[in-house]
């Protein structure tokens, strides 16, 4: 995805929605940030450290090397995953950030067979709600991460299996060449909603950020109702999945990004008679009854 960028080197803040590019004065590299980010968190000027640099000044457990935008549309909220928004407010050199909300859901939420994590950092004033229009942004981080090793472990199983664990932590990079201390990377996804400055006027085109759930189950020996379900299409998606060890049951879910055009599709198929539908989602729910 290409990204315009325009040049600024200090003062204020644009409420420009384009990138700005400066050069950090600690280690000289260049770096790209969003304005509209930084106002929805209370900055007014332009930064003069880059993200690596700050991680570093202020003992963060990570150091951000690599930050690359994946994804970026408006859409007006339809649906958000099931879950609590936690409040959360950084403080550093005495100074706090505006406050921002978090919400995590792992695929674990469906069943103990899971896969999948979606994080999302909302900057808005209050938690995401159905109506509101955000802009959606998909950001994938590479960080560098200092890990604690605190001790390995045995256990025994049965009789005849042992199984070998570690057990480790996160600590400040400041602590890296201490020992057990061992350095490494990491790629992270996560999702920010930011919400537009007063008087902005962009138009959503129809765009709509949701969520979307898929159940399938099958029976012991084939007895009982049967059906699989699955989700297609939209603009964009991030995906989590859980269900019962046994396979039986499994439900997959997405925060999806779609529009008229490009729905997310609901994919029903009853697995006695083979009859299958589909339907456009959103819908109140996507749970055979």
């Amino acid at each position: 995805m290409s990204e315009k960028v325009s040049i600024q080197v200090e003062g204020r803040l644009p409420s420009s929605g384009l990138s700005i590019r400066v050069s950090c004065k600690i280690c000289g590299q260049q770096f790209a940030f969003s304005p509209r980010v930084l106002l929805s968190m209370g900055h007014t000027h332009v930064p003069k450290r880059c993200p690596a640099c700050c991680d570093v000044s202020q003992d963060r457990p990570d150091q951000t090397f690599g930050r690359k935008c994946l994804f970026s549309s408006v859409a007006r909220v339809h649906s958000l995953p099931p879950g609590e928004w936690v409040r959360v407010q950084n403080t550093a050199n005495g100074k706090a950030d505006r406050t921002v909300w978090h919400l995590t859901l792992k695929g674990k939420y469906y069943g103990a067979d899971w896969r999948g994590r979606i994080d999302i950092w909302a900057h808005t004033v209050d938690p995401p709600k159905a109506g509101d229009v955000v802009e959606v942004a998909h950001m994938q981080v590479r960080k560098t991460v200092a890990i604690q090793t605190e001790g390995r472990f045995r256990l025994d199983r049965n009789l005849q299996s042992t199984v070998d664990y570690e057990v480790s932590r996160r600590v400040p990079l400041t602590q890296a060449g201490n020992e057990g201390v061992q350095i490494k990377e990491e790629t992270t996804d996560y999702v920010s909603l930011l919400s537009l400055p007063p008087g902005t006027r962009m138009r959503t085109l129809g765009k709509r950020l949701l969520w979307a759930e898929a159940y399938s189950k099958t029976t012991f020996k084939g007895l009982g109702r049967q059906f699989e379900a699955t989700l297609d299409g939209g603009l964009w998606h991030m995906e989590v999945r859980g269900g019962v060890r046994s396979g039986r049951a499994t439900t997959t879910a997405w925060l999806a990004v779609a529009d008229f055009e490009t729905p997310v599709l609901y994919l029903y198929r009853d697995l006695e008679s083979l009859a299958e539908t589909t339907a456009m989602i959103p819908r109140s729910s996507n749970r055979p009854h």
